[in-house]
């Protein structure tokens, strides 16, 4: 079955995001499979071995191996199966291709797609360009572009299916475009097509394309979080954290089976299992993009508990001081960590909420959400400088001032880890720095 590990994955959750700021990607997150959002194989983070301490530390332009241009403009994380990479892109003034480029991860052109989208949009840097990050497994790559056409690719550039969500489930209305990326379990892609209309929540069979179960969840409005994998004692479930509410489905039957409208301010963070049915949800507080009330309140631990009656979502503890922005906080071994949009680092206690400190990083405010390697937390502002933490109780710079393109202005949209190696995507570029 490939690298990756059918129960031990690395995945990541769509990014989704992005406000007049712009669209952002998330970064890898250690965490149960079969997968939320993504499938990048990146187990050998769990090793504490030499493949961790050869990820660099410190990066510039003279650290780049390879760089490939990519047609158009996009926002998604790049997607890992063995020795392929997926990026997606959108190509043209009004968006008028979707494009699919596989890539081995030393460089090569291995395939490429260019579809014709069913819907289109100007391309500007106000409205999601390729936000929606794809997912990968064994069978092949799964892709949705915000224009709702939702496609399958062998892994040999076959096409497998496709189909117009749009199209099949009206106008989409979201301010900025739809950014939720797909999130997968063994059988099934989840797609979450938020906005002010009728939107749903699908669960969609991988051989087919066909519906396995749809759960309308009303005239939502403005949202750009991806739905997330959770697992419960080794079941798993789909959370959605979006617009003042917390909502939690059975992954086989679509069937809700917790929910909680104690919230506000989630309308661009995605939440990551971290395991013990541990999720963190984030608040941004913008008024102009759904209920905010509770914000302040609202960046937390909550988990999934199953008792006789069923199944339980509980809060944990409630972060009072740290405050969300627009990547996903993280827990990293006994800490956990939240990044304003203003570029303040909080650490707190994954166990009881408690703040160990709140630093700004000279980084400033990150798009894509952190990751850690080994003892070391990898920070991304949007304009591409990084910084590296150590993490702990104490903050730690391990190096700063690090940067690909320094006299250029670019947005940088994600990072990925590999051994020895990290793999950087701006919005027409991916980069191997070593």
């Amino acid at each position: 079955m490939s690298r990756i590990n059918a129960r031990r994955a690395v995945t990541r959750v769509a990014r989704v995001a992005g406000v007049c700021v712009g669209l952002l990607s998330m970064s890898c997150f250690l965490i149960s499979e079969p997968a939320n959002a993504q499938s990048t194989d990146t187990s050998f983070l769990q090793r504490p071995d030499a493949a961790i301490e050869r990820v660099p530390q410190r990066w510039s332009p003279d650290s780049i191996v390879w760089q490939v241009e990519l047609p158009g403009y996009g926002q998604s994380e790049p997607q890992l199966f063995g020795e392929r990479m997926y990026v997606t892109s959108v190509v043209g003034p009004n968006k008028e291709e979707g494009c699919v480029t596989c890539l081995s991860v030393g460089g090569e052109l291995l395939w490429q797609q260019r579809v014709p989208l069913s819907f289109t949009a100007e391309s500007t840097p106000m409205v999601s360009r390729a936000a929606p990050t794809p997912a990968v497994d064994a069978a092949g790559v799964y892709v949705l572009f915000e224009s709702g056409d939702f496609l399958a690719w062998r892994h040999d550039g076959t096409p497998l299916w496709q189909r117009s969500l749009q199209t099949e489930y009206g106008a989409f209305d979201n301010k900025f475009g739809l950014a939720a990326s797909v999130a997968q379990t063994t059988k099934h892609c989840l797609v979450l097509l938020e906005h002010h209309g009728p939107s749903v929540l699908i669960a969609v069979e991988k051989s087919t394309g066909e519906n396995a179960w749809i759960q309308s969840r009303g005239n939502k409005g403005h949202s750009w979080t991806s739905p997330a994998i959770v697992f419960c004692e080794d079941q798993p479930y789909v959370v959605v954290s979006s617009l003042g509410s917390i909502d939690v489905y059975d992954a086989g039957t679509g069937q809700k089976v917790a929910e909680t409208t104690d919230i506000g301010g989630n309308s661009v963070a995605t939440p990551i299992d971290f395991g013990q049915g541990r999720f963190l949800i984030s608040s941004l507080i913008r008024p102009a993009d759904g209920p905010v009330a509770g914000a302040t309140r609202s960046n937390r631990l909550m988990q999934l508990q199953r008792t006789d009656a069923g199944v339980s979502l509980q809060e944990r503890w409630i972060a009072e001081n740290a405050r969300g922005g627009f990547g996903s906080p993280i827990i990293a071994g006994a800490y956990a960590y939240w990044i304003t949009p203003q570029g303040v680092l909080h650490c707190l206690d994954a166990e009881t909420g408690a703040e160990h400190y709140a630093e700004r990083l000279k980084c400033g405010g990150c798009w894509a959400t952190p990751f850690v390697v080994g003892q070391r937390l990898y920070c991304f502002g949007k304009d591409g400088l990084g910084m590296v933490v150590q993490t702990g109780d104490l903050f730690r710079v391990v190096s700063e001032d690090n940067h690909l393109w320094p006299d250029e202005k670019q947005n940088l949209y994600a990072v990925v880890p590999l051994p020895g190696a990290l793999i950087f995507r701006s919005g027409n570029r991916v980069y191997r720095v070593e």
